[in-house]
């Protein structure tokens, strides 16, 4: 049958739709096509280059980009990739949790076989208790209190009251004497507390008080009283004789020199740690007596403390100084004169102040000797400890130390940051040093 017949139309309407055959109705639309982002090839602005970089499609290393991962059953691309990306935010790789264990794992045996690292644990433990403003107590947490006793005894100068504070553990242990300065010290309840931190470390502690020491009185009976101590001590069941040292702050600092020099005890003391002490007598009278100090070769003002001029004037007396010559050295007098009035002492005067003075002994110690210092120090020059350093024999001073944080023995002095830290850091090693000769 004709087309034009099948279709319905008159035979020019239907040549013409046989001849421009009917498109879809979208196809007659006349949509534009889209706009292309042209960019020049050097863009003439930043905005420019952050929109080519922005709109540009991804370049890829291959010739075909990265397949995207197949969902699980059930599971559309969008719910995988939120369920990947929770597990990896949750969940850490392996690798580096196995790092983190074989390190804490090295720390571990480091400072359980290492008996450095130990010590070192300890000395950290033991440093808030030598703050008296100290915010905690670490070893109050983790160890047992010690044991507390009270003995009496009497030496060459008067009487000895002594408190004992020894670890709550059974066994035998090292022990220290931790001799106080002249005079009854307004910080005493500091070097309780330090004294039971040491029995908490395991370390029997003692606190002698000589009537003499109280009395400001420096002589050589007072080294007779760190003998009656170390005797009592060392004499103890729950100590071991061969590990026991002596601590002495300001003038007990020298006297303990004096005292490991000594012929009875030169082999039974361990070590000495003096702080803030004096190398000669008859040059810290000077000292004392022109208010200044001698700095390599450089003469700078020094303002000493009530305290230690009163102690110097008992020490005049004691040795048999002349009135005058004491008066006169009260009296603020240049450095030469007082030098002057010192080299004119008798013969013994000067044996009575050069047997209480450390320098004259070194070459006699044995015990390893540890010095500290502070730099502002106003009852003792710092100079004398340096002074015993540049007179001891090679090998006799282990360590000598410096501080800026001290008010004479006692931690608490206001400085910035940047001062305490390293010097925070100073004492840590210098305690780590000590401990190490009782640990």
């Amino acid at each position: 049958m004709p087309l034009a017949l099948m279709s319905g139309l008159p035979p020019r309407q239907a040549s013409l739709w046989q001849r421009r055959p009917l498109a879809p109705p979208l196809a007659r639309l006349s949509v534009p096509p889209p706009r292309q982002l042209v960019f020049p090839e050097q863009p003439s602005s930043a905005v420019h280059q952050w929109l080519q970089a922005t709109l540009a499609p991804p370049r890829w290393e291959c010739c075909t980009p990265p397949a995207a991962p197949r969902p699980s059953a059930g599971q559309s691309p969008v719910d995988q990739e939120a369920r990947v990306g929770s597990l990896a935010r949750r969940y850490p790789t392996r690798r580096p949790m196995r790092q983190v264990a074989i390190a804490l794992l090295l720390a571990i045996g480091v400072v359980a076989f290492w008996h450095p690292a130990r010590v070192a644990l300890q000395a950290l433990l033991l440093l808030p208790a030598l703050f008296p403003s100290a915010p905690f107590d670490p070893l109050g947490a983790v160890t047992s209190a010690p044991v507390e006793s009270e003995e009496s005894a009497t030496y060459a100068g008067g009487t000895i009251q002594t408190q004992v504070f020894a670890p709550s553990s059974q066994g035998r242990h090292s022990a220290v004497v931790l001799l106080l300065g002249a005079g009854d010290l307004p910080r005493s309840d500091v070097a309780v507390h330090f004294a039971q931190a040491l029995a908490r470390l395991g370390i029997v502690a003692s606190l002698p008080e000589p009537s003499g020491m109280l009395a400001e009185h420096l002589t050589f009976d007072e080294v007779d009283a760190i003998r009656v101590s170390v005797n009592a001590i060392a004499a103890r069941s729950d100590v071991d004789p061969e590990r026991v040292g002596l601590v002495g702050l300001s003038a007990s600092g020298g006297l303990s020199i004096v005292a490991a020099a000594q012929p009875d005890l030169r082999d039974r003391v361990r070590f000495v740690n003096s702080f803030g002490s004096y190398s000669d007598a008859l040059s810290l009278l000077v000292d004392v007596a022109s208010h200044s100090i001698d700095v390599n070769g450089s003469i700078q003002a020094w303002e000493p403390e009530q305290r230690t001029t009163e102690v110097v004037s008992n020490a005049l007396i004691d040795a048999g100084a002349s009135d005058s010559d004491r008066e006169e050295l009260l009296s603020m007098p240049t450095r030469d004169r007082a030098t002057e009035i010192t080299r004119n002492f008798s013969a013994e005067v000067r044996d009575r102040l050069e047997r209480v003075s450390p320098s004259n002994v070194l070459s006699q110690i044995h015990a390893h000797l540890y010095l500290m210092h502070d730099v502002d120090d106003p009852f003792i020059p710092f100079t004398q400890s340096r002074g015993l350093v540049a007179s001891a024999p090679p090998g006799v001073v282990t360590r000598y130390t410096e501080f800026s944080i001290f008010e004479h023995v006692i931690p608490e002095r206001p400085v910035p940051w940047q001062t305490f830290l390293p010097d925070l850091w100073r004492l840590f090693w210098h305690v780590h040093a000590v401990l190490l000769e009782l640990l």
